[in-house]
């Protein structure tokens, strides 16, 4: 979807559609991968010593962001021709 605006080429509400998937998919396998114990990590310091939370939280995320990843690769082609 980002490509296609980027390329000035109209959004579909078929790409809002699977954008809207992809993240429904990617947030429900992150949290079914990383499970939070405990209450959600809000310290300044977890970022330069994480706890058992941020480091799931960490891993949520990157899981996410794989499969943002990879619905980025089954775009059409790239942003700028």
């Amino acid at each position: 979807m980002v490509n296609n605006a980027v390329a000035g080429q109209p959004v579909t509400p078929a790409d809002v559609a699977e954008g809207i998937v992809f993240g429904a998919v990617g947030a429900y396998a992150g949290e079914k991968t990383y499970p939070l114990r405990g209450f959600r990590p809000y310290k300044l310091e977890n970022i330069w010593n994480p706890g058992i939370d941020s480091l799931r939280l960490y891993g949520q995320s990157a899981v996410s962001g794989f499969i943002g990843l990879y619905q980025g690769l089954l775009d059409s082609g790239p942003a700028c021709h």
